[in-house]
């Protein structure tokens, strides 16, 4: 490519930026532009108009008697001292570098007060303010049941050119931060909650400015997953009711002592977040159903019932919570007079090495004493024991 040389000027207030400039020979194209000045225009056009200058002579000069003479005495009091008086003044031009990059020459120049002839001028280019000052997570509920949907959106507050925003949300749960999906150009992500227990919350947001790439975090926000008594009891009242009707009816079948029950487990499979694909499906609650019968001996001092725990004290992400136990306690009904228990929870250690972290239930009958022989029908109870939420 042949370089050629030359001169380009661009209007501005009161005058013209003039350049030196390196071009395309064969497109003209600019290619650089070096030793900026801005030279102003001269404030009277021609010389015919310069109020000083009479028409094109100096009769009309006040201080330079008409063209020779000096109507104003001797030359002392001429004022030409003035024309040298020095002003300075700052002049900015809004530009684009050759890289594109948006900013403002400055300009610090000095003249002549009168003449407004250009002496000298310091110039220097600034690029325009760009980047994410903050990024802002909106605030979330201090706690949340598993699976529920949580909006998490971030505001950013931008100067400049701001370009190629990218978004990852993420979550700190067990030691470390998880990704929750792939980075995203929505500032916005509905994240159904996986986990059992606290959980934090943030956005790492990626973006461009002038060429330039910048990472900025936002401020994070906690919340506590946890699953409650108050729910355990509303959804599965149903449940609990039959399964005491079940207890009656298979110890009156066949005289033997009955229980019935449930674990309810929150599956969270999928972990805090997922990229997978396609997306993992949505938590899910699914009641574990069992049943247990025993002689009148064993059932002097301890229930029966054992069932799986997967909740331990450092679960897996995406692992399956155990968020509530529910079962009855068999009759004595057809048991001898020498068989009694005390009723509602078993007692330690007979509860048979439960987790306390999750709300245990218990249908028992409402008496002092569970005596062999009682009649069947007697009022009952439900006994509330270990946590009244799940604990982490």
């Amino acid at each position: 490519m042949k370089v050629c040389g030359g001169t380009s000027y661009t209007p501005g207030a009161g005058g013209n930026w003039v350049c030196s400039t390196t071009t395309d020979c064969k497109t003209g194209k600019i290619l650089d532009e070096t030793d900026c000045k801005f030279v102003y225009d001269d404030p009277w056009g021609d010389d015919d108009d310069d109020p000083w200058d009479g028409g094109g002579g100096d009769d009309d000069d006040p201080w330079d008697g008409g063209g020779g003479g000096d109507d104003g005495g001797d030359d002392d009091d001429d004022d030409d001292d003035d024309d040298l008086t020095i002003c300075s003044r700052t002049v900015e031009r809004q530009v684009e570098d050759l890289s594109g990059n948006a900013g403002t020459w400055t300009c610090i120049q000095t003249y002549y007060c009168k003449s407004g002839i250009l002496l000298n001028q310091d110039c220097r280019f600034e690029k325009a303010k760009c980047e994410v000052t903050s990024a802002t997570l909106a605030p979330l509920p201090l706690t949340v049941k598993p699976g529920e949907n949580i909006i998490l959106q971030v505001d950013l507050v931008k100067t400049g050119n701001v370009t190629d925003i990218e978004y990852e949300f993420e979550a700190y749960f067990d030691g470390g931060w998880k990704s929750l999906g792939p980075k995203s150009t929505s500032n916005t992500l509905i994240y159904p909650v996986r986990v059992v227990g606290h959980i934090i919350f943030r956005v790492t947001v990626r973006y461009t400015c002038n060429g330039n790439y910048y990472v900025i975090d936002s401020n994070a926000q906690p919340v506590l997953a946890q699953y409650c008594l108050e729910d355990f009891m509303s959804s599965y009242q149903f449940d609990m009711q039959d399964a005491w009707h079940k207890t009656v009816a298979a110890t009156q079948a066949d005289h033997l002592n009955h229980e019935f029950g449930f674990d309810l487990q929150f599956d969270g499979t999928g972990g805090v977040g997922t990229s997978a694909t396609p997306p993992m499906p949505p938590p899910t609650y699914t009641l574990v159903h069992f049943s247990n019968v025993a002689t009148c001996a064993a059932l002097v001092n301890q229930s029966t019932t054992i069932t799986s725990n997967p909740y331990g004290a450092q679960p897996e992400i995406g692992d399956i919570w155990t968020v509530g136990n529910y079962h009855t306690h068999p009759p004595l009904t057809y048991c001898g007079n020498q068989y009694y228990r005390t009723p509602g929870p078993s007692a330690a250690p007979y509860d048979m090495g439960r987790s306390s972290h999750y709300p245990h239930v218990v249908r028992d009958y409402d008496v002092l004493e569970v005596r062999g022989g009682h009649a069947i029908n007697l009022p009952t109870k439900d006994y509330v024991y270990h946590a009244h939420c799940t604990t982490r």
